[in-house]
């Protein structure tokens, strides 16, 4: 028996950033690709207030899968930030 495997290729576009688009595939990736993701989600976390922070996990929670672990510590960083009325600023150095 023999498997055939089909390889999917992606062009990902940031939204803000049209020009910066680059193509993963189901077998391949760049380092940039996993670099780019975690600065985002790095950002989108720790640049919050209470205001925002439901709706910047809404956002994420588009992308992300839908785990009982994740989803755990979406309600513990929601209830960290509203209960402690925390607001912050993240920058990337560099």
């Amino acid at each position: 028996m023999a498997a055939i495997t089909k390889e999917e290729k992606w062009l990902l576009i940031p939204a803000m950033e049209p020009d910066r688009k680059m193509m993963v595939s189901s077998k391949n990736y760049h380092e940039t690709y996993l670099k780019e993701w975690a600065i985002y989600v790095t950002k989108l976390l720790f640049t919050t207030s209470p205001n925002e922070v439901e709706r910047q996990i809404a956002d994420m929670k588009v992308a992300f899968s839908n785990t009982e672990s994740l989803n755990k510590f979406f309600h513990d960083h929601l209830q960290f930030v509203k209960g402690s009325n925390v607001s912050s600023v993240f920058f990337k150095e560099g």
